[in-house]
């Protein structure tokens, strides 16, 4: 918790058409503020799609606040638009500028008393924006506009938009509306959405209108929606623009293969699977990687070739050749999947090097190789510009190489490096993720039937440059190939694609028109800078941040106006705001209603200790070890088992009555600074009667034993934590082994002394004094020495009385027995 910029910390998880993704939602630190109304405005053009989402939320607290909006976007798009409406109904729109400048022009803003706004894309796949102030009882509108490119798979498109507003709020929307609007080069053949009920009408100029809207309604998941376009053969789809006639213009090439297809239309492929098995691999991610390359076996096509390579220390090669996909190649090969198991170092050199073995230069073959590990080089060669060098130097077949890296441990520039100087790609999963063989079997599945590869573009007359992505992949069966550039002269132009298939090679033409002007597909010229963007940060993560490459993407980022980790989104309203204080609006409130459950005023801020704590000195030395009287235990040997029993519970509720003190003291200090400016940061000796007075305590906290004594390890408004002398903190409480030096380091430091019951504060100074030579020889082995000489004689008397009490004790019922029955018997005892 901080003492003004309130940023709550959550987590966005956004997977592409899986699991169920966060509406937009403001937050401030007492919670979150309620959407009043959502509209939604889509273009979709040839599978680009520009989202305008307009979002008003309203104050209902009596007093200012300061949230944040975040908003979950998918990782490849890009926000183009922001802009704030105030509560006179004025739009200001956002201007992209570095971030430090836009930081210091929102903060700039909030001190005047002004609604300013700072949006941020922090990381990919969440949007995150700041308001400087939302007046008490008053609305503010936010307006995202963001582009992306729809995923295509297999003839189908998808968009998501995130939609589940009843994951925050309890009240219904006004109104809820999404309009979109449908186009493609392609036919649109079908549109549905399976998530909500949706009218559809088709134009007569093959456009689609798509609407959704409904008054006093609370959304409560994604809003999904699905259109299949037709692709008999290779289609192409050509956009350009040109929105100045004296500067370069932008286009955009996707290239969609068909759906329907036979086994002669795929290439015949040469593939190796790696996976890492080192000690880091266990558990469930080894499970799930298991899994997904079982997976990977099963999907390969029967023309193909393929092996497996297992590393950890040592290098594990399947068989030392490609073997033919079959059905018993596939069993075989599963149950050699099935056997590993994680243990040992990573050997990524000696692996890299044993998988390139394998392929060899068998003519009208492509080949891939994918490569999994979860760590970084520990076994063999570790140096990353070596295993660089020699993979490559490695690699005369040409090897397209796709490398996967599995949480946070894993070098990725050395996985970048291998993926982009080898023609491939390098993709990353997140450790904790329960789908990691979900996210692999998709990614597979994206790579699995190659039908055209070494592809090359002939551009003909057309004169461009900066054309991204440099080096074109292949294409693969429910796939889409998207190709951004720039261009110098408008005309009509015969691109060329070249590529070949099992020898053969194969040349499509496409028709192009490079507009001479035209302010019509604008948002090519953005997908174009942030395709280079993107390019430029792929280089600086992969061979080190440059200077020159962080101001070009600054540069694109401001020209084009997209954020980016170097930049962000600011808008300030001229409008100044009410600015009402939460301690403002209890004292009003504690006018109109006196009995107020807490007396926020009695605290308007906290009381600091004045002048300089006393100093406690305390003394160390060497205690003599005391003489043990064990051997007593043998008089009774039953109840030495109770004593330290009894002793040790009687211990151990003692620290959990102090740290459930802590707990109830840490509570009350963050409900206090949720309620004023000036926070409660360390414990002093006015804490406990202020919060006692502000009825965050009940009473005065009730120490568990007098040597508790209270301090705080940093400060209480953020990650501080409330520790004790003699028992730890809650999450690392002391034991009965912790080392009394480890409690007098501790004790340096100022405590409030809760046994005392005068409430001061003081700085505790220990002073160790050596030991005398009696001590030191005391204590190293006369002591045991004495021990054992007094306590084995005194046990073994103690046993044997204790034997000889316990037969006289036993025999006792037998001789009152024994003296019945000669009673009876009429014998004289």
């Amino acid at each position: 918790m901080k003492k003004t910029t309130i940023f709550c910390i959550v987590t966005l998880l956004v997977m592409l058409g899986a699991g169920m993704a966060e509406a937009a939602y403001l937050v401030h630190q007492n919670g979150t503020l309620p959407m009043v109304t959502q509209k939604v405005k889509v273009d979709i053009n040839n599978q680009v799609a520009v989202t305008r989402l307009e979002m008003v939320f309203y104050n209902p607290n009596d007093y200012t606040i300061q949230p944040n909006i975040r908003f979950p976007i998918h990782e490849k798009a890009s926000v183009q638009q922001f802009s704030l409406t105030d509560g006179e109904g004025n739009t200001y729109s956002g201007t992209i500028e570095e971030s430090n400048k836009a930081t210091q022009v929102f903060n700039e803003a909030k001190a005047e008393g002004m609604m300013p706004a700072m949006a941020v894309q922090k990381q990919p796949g969440v949007f995150e924006a700041s308001i400087g102030a939302v007046g008490p009882k008053s609305r503010a509108s936010v307006i995202i506009e963001y582009s992306e490119i729809l995923p295509y798979s297999r003839g189908n498109v998808s968009y998501i938009l995130p939609f589940n507003v009843k994951q925050y709020q309890q009240p219904n929307l006004e109104t809820s509306a999404i309009s979109i609007t449908l186009t493609d080069q392609k036919e649109i053949s079908s549109v549905v959405s399976l998530s909500h009920d949706i009218y559809a009408e088709k134009t007569e100029n093959g456009a689609w209108n798509v609407v959704f809207e409904k008054n006093n309604y609370l959304p409560a998941g994604d809003f999904r929606l699905n259109y299949d376009v037709k692709a008999e053969a290779l289609a192409a789809n050509f956009l350009s623009t040109r929105p100045e006639v004296d500067k370069d213009g932008y286009f955009m090439l996707m290239l969609s293969p068909a759906e329907i297809i036979s086994a002669e239309d795929i290439a015949m492929r040469d593939i190796v699977f790696v996976v890492d098995t080192s000690g880091s691999m266990s558990g469930r991610k080894m499970e799930q990687t298991k899994r997904a390359f079982d997976f990977f076996v099963k999907r390969l096509n029967e023309n193909d070739r393929f092996g497996i390579v297992a590393f950890s220390s040592q290098v594990k090669t399947w068989v030392p050749e490609l073997l033919p996909v079959n059905d018993e190649n596939r069993k075989v090969a599963g149950s050699f999947i099935e056997m590993l198991y994680a243990s040992g170092g990573t050997n990524i050199h000696g692996s890299l090097q044993a998988a390139l073995k394998l392929f060899d230069n068998s003519e009208g073959r492509t080949r891939t190789l994918v490569f999994l590990t979860d760590g970084e080089a520990s076994t063999g060669i570790t140096d990353t510009n070596t295993i660089v060098r020699d993979f490559n130097a490695a690699n005369t077949a040409q090897v397209r190489t796709f490398t996967l890296g599995v949480g946070s441990s894993v070098n990725t520039v050395l996985l970048n490096k291998i993926a982009v100087e080898n023609r491939g790609e390098a993709l990353y999963l997140k450790e904790h993720s329960q789908n990691i063989d979900t996210e692999l079997m998709a990614f597979y599945e994206s790579i699995s039937t190659p039908l055209l590869v070494d592809l090359a573009l002939d551009w003909g007359e057309a004169e461009v440059s900066e054309v991204f992505p440099k080096t074109l992949p292949n294409i693969y069966q429910g796939t889409q190939l998207v190709i951004t550039g720039r261009y110098k002269k408008g005309a009509a132009a015969n691109i060329t694609l070249n590529g070949s298939l099992n020898t053969v090679k194969h040349s499509f033409p496409v028709t192009a028109t490079f507009a001479e002007e035209s302010n019509d597909n604008l948002f090519v010229s953005r997908f174009w800078a942030k395709a280079k963007a993107d390019d430029l940060m792929l280089q600086m993560q992969t061979y080190g941040q440059k200077p020159e490459l962080k101001d070009e993407v600054i540069a694109l980022s401001k020209k084009y106006q997209f954020a980016t980790p170097f930049t962000s989104f600011v808008a300030v309203s001229t409008t100044p705001v009410p600015q009402v204080t939460q301690q403002a609006a209890a004292r009003i409130n504690n006018r109109n209603s006196p009995s107020s459950a807490r007396n926020t005023s009695a605290m308007a801020r906290p009381k600091q200790p004045s002048g300089t704590a006393p100093t406690r000195t305390i003394v160390r030395r060497s205690e003599a070890k005391s003489i043990s009287l064990w051997g007593a235990t043998g008089f009774l040997p039953l109840g030495a088992l109770a004593v330290p029993n009894f002793r040790k519970a009687r211990q151990q509720s003692r620290q959990k009555a102090c740290l459930a003190n802590q707990r109830v003291l840490m509570g009350a200090i963050e409900m206090y600074n949720m309620d004023h400016d000036v926070m409660i940061t360390e414990m002093n000796d006015h804490v406990i009667d202020d919060l006692v007075q502000g009825k965050y305590l009940k009473s005065p906290i009730v120490p568990a034993e007098q040597s508790c004594c209270f301090g705080s390890t940093g400060p209480l408004d953020g990650d501080g934590v409330i520790i004790c002398a003699e028992h730890g903190t809650v999450e690392d409480p002391f034991d009965v082994n912790t080392d009394q030096k480890i409690k007098d380091e501790i004790r340096k430091y100022r405590f409030y002394d809760l046994g005392t019951g005068n409430q001061t504060s003081e700085n505790v100074e220990i002073r160790y004094e050596g030991d005398s030579w009696f001590i030191r020889i005391w204590n190293s082995w006369l002591a045991d020495v004495v021990n054992l000489l007094i306590n084995v004689p005194l046990f073994i008397i103690g046993l044997v009385f204790s034997l000889y009490l316990m037969y006289a004790i036993l025999s006792v019922p037998f001789k009152i027995i024994g003296g019945i029955i000669q009673l009876f018997s009429g014998k004289e005892s």
